[in-house]
């Protein structure tokens, strides 16, 4: 298998200027959205559960100080829970646990930066900017490469573009491993990845956990989706999925 190359786009979204005269951070969203730092924040509000980018990166939680009780429910249901404990009893500045944001609350833990998302709509981070606090906006509908994205995002608000460099070329290399050692399995078993019970809400194709379903030698029935659209009961039995990870 050819080693994989990193497009130039997530290379250009996450880019990093330093000024030699004001040590500026320049950083890029994927939005386009192009933001200036005086310094790395110290001070850290993400919604998303893309956070453990940032904790893998930054190999720390000290500068987190708000995040979304979805997220921080799937920090401390795994190993970054023993890794970072602090992270996963973040205050929840949402309003439903998921990413619409409670600005009052976002706004009492007094971050410099808000990662959040922008792939359900401007109503998720237009209230927080017009509070005048400044927005990282991700999306994970590129697939496997918003990994990277988000990566090097971190690396960059972080100042430590070469370890997120370093954590993506080991996730490369494993996943060709992982690739290499399952081949092309005759039967992948019928796999269906909620998100959430309450409503059921799977995991639709074209995001990075497609793409780890696939890696791990399973068929994601909901792969023909494209969007969280909350499912029926009825609509599971039809696709009578062989796992079901929740």
């Amino acid at each position: 298998m050819a080693p994989h190359r990193p497009s130039p786009i997530p290379l250009l979204l996450a880019g990093l200027l330093a000024t030699p005269a004001g040590h500026t951070l320049e950083l890029t969203d994927q939005r386009g959205v192009t933001l200036e730092l005086a310094a790395p924040p110290q001070r850290i509000a993400y919604l998303p559960p893309a956070v453990r980018s940032l904790l893998t990166v930054d190999d720390s939680d000290a500068r987190l100080v708000a995040s979304s009780a979805f997220a921080t429910r799937l920090i401390r249901q795994g190993l970054l829970g023993k890794l970072y404990p602090r992270a996963g009893t973040l205050p929840d500045a949402t309003s439903n646990g998921w990413f619409a944001p409670n600005v009052e609350a976002l706004l009492a833990t007094q971050p410099e930066l808000v990662f959040q998302t922008i792939q359900i709509g401007a109503g998720l981070y237009e209230p927080i900017e017009q509070a005048g606090l400044k927005v990282v906006g991700i999306t994970g509908v590129h697939g496997e490469e918003d990994f990277f994205t988000w990566a090097r995002l971190a690396g960059a608000v972080t100042g430590k573009q070469a370890r997120a460099e370093q954590l993506i070329a080991r996730f490369e290399t494993e996943g060709e491993r992982l690739e290499q050692a399952l081949g092309n399995p005759s039967h992948r078993p019928r796999v269906l990845y909620l998100m959430s019970l309450e409503p059921l809400r799977p995991m639709v194709g074209g995001t990075p956990f497609d793409r780890a379903i696939q890696r791990a030698g399973g068929h994601n029935v909901a792969g023909e989706l494209r969007d969280f659209a909350p499912l029926n009961f009825e609509q599971v039995l039809l696709w009578d999925p062989e796992v079901i990870l929740i």
